[in-house]
């Protein structure tokens, strides 16, 4: 896959720019959670610790008043007077109205959840005194329902209502100073002959009608049987009709008169006094609440967080589950609650006579990281800000970066273009420096066997030159001979001068291949020159390259030489041919005079003889010169093919050339594939 330039920098720049902040946001985020748990575990604690504490202090002061209360003689007084009041009471004195009696009842039914129409019968009051009561103290009170605890005296003059004057006050401001829900007195047959609220548990027993299945009436027949004073009975929450089915917990204590049981004095628990113990959570925030739970998995408080009345209300799900783990060791848990919501709680078993409660803290986890949440959002918009930063500067800076590497790679291409140009046009130097040097060597062989014939010429005429010697010195002794030497001579001559003629005429032609030679040798010092300036503009990989260029021009320049000196030998050869030629004319005139003039042979034969000498002479040095044109022919075919050998090493070197700059292209392409930079 390809990855350019600007992507690996924007790579590595993410990579140690974000990865650190990654681990450490990773692990901010890591401890952040741990610490707020283990805080949030140890703040809980406390307050599981305080809550606890609390509640068993506020239940043993219950108890304690319960049982100051019922050893208090005017306790004691107060039972005995409303209890003979009731049994002396006429109810024949009090018109009943049963018809707003009913109402009453019915009022009562309509309020209470999960009961129906034909309950009220089996509420309302059979018995006569009971129905004049409560029409006395609950129909006939002026006061709304829920007040009616304000009417101190009944309209009439009975010795109950006398009675119930003056002990309602003290029971009543008992109650609003302790925050008891309602305070009850119960003869020994189990009448509720007094009770500060007046609800329809007023004068009702609890052996039937609306108490006879309540956790009220439980409690109060366990104290009946009592058989001491001091003893402690409790009856824990359940839903209670008298007070609309909310939930109800009592505290009854028998009252005796000496060793003699006069009856029970009961409190209704106030829930609120037991909601109020978990307001030191109110500064958690409304994430966090608490509650007291039995082991039938109820509430036992309202708790502060929900609106609706959690009072009883059945725990569900996986808290459901936890209600055994509650009741042991004190401990933490992380489970959701009824409304599927991650919580972590804290709890133990409380130590509270006649209870079985358990306390449980908790928090939910959702509001427990909101602050956190929020920190967390804030790194995660600075971490998307500093991906956002670090790209767009990643981007410029691969531009940056990749831009003079991208022009270093053109050129580089470019060089490597114009270097390959200029090593062709360096081998076609070369291959025509290496035709140039086949084309000397043929012509120096031919030079050479030109040379050669020149030499046998030479030869000819240096034998004929003896016979002509001969012939003149035989002249004296015959003219018969002299003539027949004469047209011999002329015969002779006339060879001589073809030969001659065409001496000169190979010399010519020698001179012609000495100018194409130095032709060339100039034509192969241009181009050594040139390779030279382009191994120079090539630096440092054209170095070997300017050696093999310079080389060449040595042997260009030793090759002119060459030539020069050929020239000079055959012009002088030429030089010689032409008085070989002149001499040659010279015979022949002389032969003729000779043949002219008979009596002047003798002179003329030394003339002749004087000439042939000077013939002699001059085709002998002919002939050395002849032999220095072969030697010098040899050098000449030998530096040919010198020339033809550097040439191929030329070659070779340009070929190294070419293949060291595909190498470094190669490399050079390797190179930026790798930067992922495309030129």
């Amino acid at each position: 896959m390809y990855i350019s330039f600007k992507q690996k920098i924007i790579g590595s720049l993410l990579l140690v720019g974000v990865l650190p902040m990654l681990v450490m946001g990773g692990y901010s985020i890591y401890s952040g959670f741990q610490t707020i748990q283990k805080g949030t575990v140890s703040d809980l604690t406390v307050s599981r610790q305080d809550i606890a504490l609390a509640a068993e202090d506020y239940f043993n002061t219950v108890y304690g008043l319960a049982r100051t209360l019922s050893i208090n003689p005017t306790t004691r007084t107060a039972l005995i007077e409303l209890r003979d009041g009731v049994e002396t009471f006429d109810p024949a004195s009090v018109p009943v109205n049963l018809g707003k009696l009913r109402a009453r009842y019915e009022y009562q039914q309509q309020n209470t959840p999960d009961t129906k129409p034909a309950d009220v019968d089996a509420w309302m009051p059979k018995d006569a005194r009971i129905q004049a009561m409560q029409t006395l103290y609950i129909i006939d009170n002026p006061n709304p329902i829920g007040q009616k605890e304000k009417m101190d005296k009944a309209h009439d003059d009975s010795a109950y209502s006398q009675a119930h004057s003056r002990y309602l006050p003290y029971f009543r401001e008992y109650l609003q100073e302790f925050g008891f829900y309602d305070i009850f007195l119960i003869d020994t047959k189990g009448n509720v002959v007094f009770t500060v609220f007046k609800e329809i548990d007023f004068m009702s027993s609890v052996y039937d009608g609306p108490l006879k299945d309540t956790n009220f009436s439980d409690v109060v027949r366990r104290a009946l049987k009592a058989t001491k004073p001091g003893e402690m009975f409790v009856a824990d929450f359940q839903k209670y009709m008298p007070s609309y089915d909310a939930g109800a917990g009592f505290v009854a204590v028998p009252v005796f008169e000496g060793k003699t049981l006069i009856g029970v004095l009961a409190f209704q628990l106030p829930s609120l006094k037991i909601d109020a113990l978990f307001k030191s959570l109110a500064g958690y925030g409304d994430h966090t609440d608490g509650y007291f739970v039995g082991r039938d998995g109820r509430l036992r408080n309202d708790m502060r967080t929900v609106e609706k009345n959690d009072l009883l209300r059945q725990l569900k799900g996986q808290a459901f589950e936890m209600v055994p783990e509650f009741f042991k060791e004190p401990g933490v848990k992380f489970f959701k609650n009824s409304r599927n919501v991650p919580v972590v709680a804290v709890y133990r078993p409380l130590q509270i006579e006649g209870l079985d409660w358990a306390l449980v803290v908790r928090t939910e986890m959702d509001g427990l990281y909101q602050a956190f949440y929020e920190d967390a959002l804030a790194s995660v918009v600075i971490l998307v800000a500093a991906l956002i930063a670090i790209t767009v500067f990643g981007l410029w800076l691969g531009g940056k970066l990749s831009e003079p590497v991208v022009r270093m790679g053109r050129n580089f291409n470019k060089g490597s273009e114009r270097v390959g140009q200029s090593t062709g046009m360096v081998g076609d130097a070369v291959a025509s420096m290496i035709a140039a040097s086949e084309e000397t060597s043929a012509q120096s062989t031919v030079v050479r066997r030109n040379s050669t014939e020149a030499a046998q010429y030479v030869g000819s005429v240096t034998v004929a030159v003896e016979e002509l010697n001969t012939s003149i010195h035989d002249i004296s002794q015959s003219i018969h001979e002299t003539n027949q030497l004469v047209d011999d001579a002329v015969t002779k001559a006339r060879h001589t001068d073809e030969v001659v003629r065409k001496l000169g005429e190979a010399s010519g032609r020698i001179s012609e291949v000495v100018g194409l030679i130095n032709d060339l040798a100039a034509q192969t010092n241009l181009l050594a020159l040139n390779a030279a300036i382009e191994a120079a503009r090539a630096g440092d990989a054209g170095r070997g390259f300017a050696v093999v260029a310079d080389e060449v021009k040595k042997l260009a320049s030793h090759t002119t030489q060459a030539t020069v000196d050929i020239g000079e030998q055959i012009r002088e050869i030429q030089e010689v041919t032409k008085e070989s030629v002149s001499a040659l004319q010279t015979v022949v005139s002389a032969i003729h005079r000779i043949r002219d003039n008979a009596t002047s042979v003798s002179a003329a034969v030394e003339e002749q003889s004087g000439v042939v000498k000077h013939i002699a002479t001059s085709v002998q040095d002919a002939s050395h010169r002849v032999k220095d044109v072969d030697e010098n022919m040899i050098g000449i075919e030998q530096a040919a093919n010198d020339t033809g050998v550097a040439a191929d090493q030329v070659n070779q070197a340009v070929g190294e050339v070419q293949g060291a700059f595909s190498d470094m292209k190669s490399q050079m392409q390797q190179v930026m594939t790798q930067m992922g930079v495309k030129v």
